[in-house]
C-alpha cells in the first residue's frame, strides 16, 4: 500500500511539473508575441519626425492603448498616459535621443 501512495504521489508531481512547464510556456509564448509587438512599435515611432517633445509623448501614448488594446481616440487614458509621460524627465531625454524632434 505504501508504494501505491508513493507512485501515486510521483505521477502527481509529474503531472504538476508537466503543467508548469506548459504553462511556462505559453507564457513565453506571450512574452515573445509582447516582446515583437514593442519592437515594432518602437521602430514605428523611430521612423516618425515629430515637430516637438509633447507631440512625440503623444504618439508614445497612442502606441500603449494600442497595445493594450484601447483606440488612441481615448482621451480620457491618452491623457492620463501623457500627464506621467510629463512627470518623467528621464523618459523625456530619452525621446529626444531615440526619436526625430525636430523643436
Amino acid at each position: 500500500m505504501n508504494a501505491l501512495k508513493k507512485k501515486a504521489e510521483q505521477v502527481k508531481q509529474k503531472e504538476r511539473r508537466s503543467k508548469a512547464s506548459s504553462a511556462s510556456k505559453i507564457e513565453a509564448f506571450r512574452s515573445s508575441e509582447a516582446l515583437s509587438f514593442w519592437q515594432n512599435e518602437i521602430q514605428e515611432l523611430k521612423g516618425m519626425e515629430f515637430s516637438n517633445i509633447q507631440e512625440a509623448m503623444e504618439a508614445v501614448a497612442c502606441q500603449v492603448l494600442k497595445g493594450i488594446g484601447k483606440s488612441g481616440d481615448d482621451t480620457e487614458s491618452k491623457n492620463f498616459l501623457i500627464q506621467l509621460l510629463e512627470l518623467d524627465p528621464e523618459f523625456q531625454q530619452r525621446l529626444l535621443e531615440g526619436l526625430h524632434i525636430r523643436g
